[in-house]
């Protein structure tokens, strides 16, 4: 079937607007948000810096789409409206894999974004809206499943899931900090998910039911 005039114009739109973002993300990542400009991002993307402009008016326009690209990608949207199916502890490793991969591939994003979620407000309340609760609430219906099927334990589900979250951020941190070639570089991907998991759902301890 041959493209429309429209239907061309618009993949022309949507390559370049992809352009426009990876060459920001780079940018931003190794200069910060602050200390980058909208020139360098038109002379990194290969485009006028017009042209920046057509698409994104402003440079945190640049890191709003990059947050609704990167942290609110479809296949989050997707497990959110419908959760894998399983027994309980086969839907939290699903999550778990699934929101791995995605900071881990977007690992760069998701630095750029949670360095400037301290300082801009607008930037923090799309997140808590869109990939927090969501992620958070998933979580804590999943663990409160596995409670009652006697698989899991928690004196607090909220509590727990947050938890959760925050071993994810935590383990999201490190990887960027640590080199190419230590062990989480090193790592399957499918391997650490299945770890994490593990660690989560098990815990480390020997016989961690008995202790006092």
């Amino acid at each position: 079937m041959v493209a429309t005039r429209r239907e061309k114009s618009e993949s022309i739109s949507s390559k370049r607007k992809q352009q426009i973002l990876d060459s920001a993300l780079a940018v931003f990542a190794r200069k910060g948000f602050a200390n980058s400009s909208t020139l360098e991002i038109a002379r990194k993307a290969g485009v006028a810096q017009g042209t920046i402009f057509y698409y994104y008016p402003t440079k945190h326009d640049l890191l709003m789409a990059i947050a609704e690209r990167y942290l609110a990608a479809q296949s989050f949207v997707e497990l959110i409206k419908q959760p894998p199916p399983g027994d309980t502890v086969s839907v939290m490793a699903k999550i778990i894999h699934n929101r791995l991969k995605n900071a881990l591939t977007n690992v760069d994003s998701l630095t750029v974004i949670l360095s400037e979620i301290q300082r801009d407000s607008q930037l923090r309340e799309y997140y808590r809206e869109r990939v927090m609760e969501p992620l958070i609430g998933m979580a804590s219906r999943c663990i409160e499943s596995g409670v009652l099927e006697n698989k899991l334990k928690s004196r607090d589900n909220d509590l727990t899931a947050r938890i959760v979250m925050g071993v994810w951020i935590g383990l999201v941190l490190l990887y960027r900090f640590e080199r190419k070639g230590d062990k989480l570089h090193s790592v399957p991907l499918e391997v650490l998910s299945g770890e994490v998991a593990s660690v989560i759902i098990d815990g480390i301890g020997v016989n961690p039911a008995g202790r006092a």
